[in-house]
């Protein structure tokens, strides 16, 4: 049964705790099961900006190690961010300072340049983007090449071995 809804704020702070969650589910099912938790970082809590900041950094060096156990190449996982929906072929290589988010494909053995900053991208096979550049909800398809300083978005494609040259946008 769905709990969540019902759970109040009757505390000093007024903000609703989840682990009420377990009073109210023992209260209708009658009991609960306990899972053991190996890693005190998935329970900590987050009530300040640092503490939210101090998070997103476990996220993100999870994220990124994960990838690179895949074969992702970065060359500097603590200036990198990926996005939980992203997804990687084979031998991608990232630059420092690389940000992919929303729901992006970035093809085998692509190359994404310094400072880039993708967001719901889906590169085909291998294109390299010259850094910094900014594409958004477009698709770049096998061996194009873009930027640096290029801005891409609102359903641009990319062609196969096109060229997006330095200081453009396509939108």
């Amino acid at each position: 049964q769905k709990v969540i809804p019902s759970i109040g704020q009757n505390n000093q702070q007024k903000e609703f705790y989840l682990t009420d969650a377990i009073h109210l589910i023992a209260d209708q099912v009658g009991m609960v099961d306990l899972a053991l938790c190996e890693d005190q970082g998935e329970l900590r809590g987050i009530n300040t900006p640092y503490e939210l900041a101090d998070a997103a950094a476990l996220m993100r060096d999870r994220i990124v190690r994960s990838w690179m156990g895949c074969g992702v190449k970065c060359m500097d996982p603590l200036t990198t961010w990926i996005g939980p929906r992203v997804q990687f072929e084979a031998g991608a290589w990232l630059a420092p300072d690389v940000q992919i988010w929303g729901r992006s494909h970035i093809g085998s053995d692509s190359c994404i340049g310094t400072h880039s900053q993708l967001c719901d991208v889906d590169f085909q096979g291998s294109v390299t983007i010259n850094g910094p550049s900014v594409i958004s909800n477009s698709t770049v398809m096998d061996g194009a090449e873009i930027g640096p300083f290029a801005f891409l978005r609102d359903g641009v494609v990319v062609d196969t071995k096109a060229k997006v040259g330095r200081f453009v946008e396509i939108k």
